[in-house]
């Protein structure tokens, strides 16, 4: 096997590099097989030109480690730049008055706010509100409004959340 690999180095230097870019595609750990694979690809070129494989190992490892600390950083500040995701923006759906979208049971039901259809239950267990009820948001619970019926006098659909 020893002798398979100094004969086919190269080779060998391709395939370490092709599997690390593959693994680092399958596993997602934001590039750091990557830049081992770049540098394994590096060595496999140095290879092809001819120098011996210790200074193929350096070459290899000397790429890896500049793509590691030079290169990778800003590349992932920059995927990671995108707009801020807040978890939050459910909250200000408290307090917020809607009509049940249909019958609202323990099981299913749904809410509409601003043209977006939401999961709804009844904030009080075993209770129906039916269709076209007005109701107040008094929680939420993962992506689902617990809402709970509300007196027609009392109904206003641009009441601000929470």
């Amino acid at each position: 096997m020893w002798e398979w690999l100094s004969e086919n180095a190269g080779l060998a230097w391709l395939l370490a590099g092709l599997a690390l870019i593959g693994a680092d595609m399958l596993i997602g750990l934001e590039a750091w097989l990557l830049m081992f694979g770049i540098g394994a690809l590096a060595g496999a070129g140095a290879v092809a030109l001819g120098v011996s494989t210790p200074i193929a190992l350096v070459v290899a490892a000397v790429v890896s480690l500049v793509l590691l600390f030079l290169v990778r950083p800003p590349i992932l500040k920059r995927l990671h730049a995108g707009p801020e995701l807040k978890i939050e923006p459910v909250k200000e759906l408290l307090g917020r008055h809607t009509r049940a979208f249909g019958r609202i049971d323990d099981h299913a039901g749904q809410v509409k706010f601003d043209g977006v259809v939401w999961t709804a239950r009844p904030y009080v267990e075993d209770s129906v509100i039916d269709d076209g009820t007005a109701v107040e948001v008094f929680d939420v619970d993962g992506v689902t409004v617990l809402v709970h019926p509300l007196d027609e006098s009392l109904f206003d659909p641009d009441r601000p959340g929470h």
